[in-house]
């Protein structure tokens, strides 16, 4: 998926730049806020400058993984743990059962922390379509 976007800030670990109006209305890579920021990756090291317009791409497949890591995986992981308190602890309750099936929600969510920094995933600026003189 291709979307258009404006160079708002430089940052050392990125760019921030404003999605475009489509962007906003299909949320596909994540983001939730409503002045519509986004921080990107600049892998391929363009000079690029408050203003700028350029193109940023959002994989599919890292939408999709994404999408998985944070609704699917945490309640995957809230079953076993679950299950598996009853199992190692059978005279444990049943609420705290269900705080350790939380405990596997939890720890379903931060894989996804974990998962994302690791991978380095994230929006990259594919290319500049119009720069902005400074």
């Amino acid at each position: 998926m291709i979307e258009k976007a404006i160079v708002r800030e430089l940052l050392p670990d990125g760019v921030l730049v404003e999605c475009g109006g489509e962007c906003a209305s299909c949320r596909g890579c994540g983001h939730k806020k409503p002045e519509r920021l986004l921080m990107v990756k600049n892998r391929s090291a363009f000079t690029l400058h408050p203003g700028d317009l350029v193109d940023i791409h959002i994989s599919s497949a890292q939408a999709v993984s994404a999408a998985f890591l944070v609704l699917i995986l945490p309640l995957l992981l809230f079953v076993p743990f679950y299950y598996a308190s009853g199992r190692l602890f059978p005279a444990i309750s049943e609420p705290l059962q269900v705080l350790a099936g939380f405990l596997g929600l939890t720890l379903g969510l931060l894989s996804n922390l974990i998962w994302k920094k690791a991978l380095n995933q994230g929006p990259d600026i594919l290319r500049i379509t119009a720069t902005h003189a400074p």
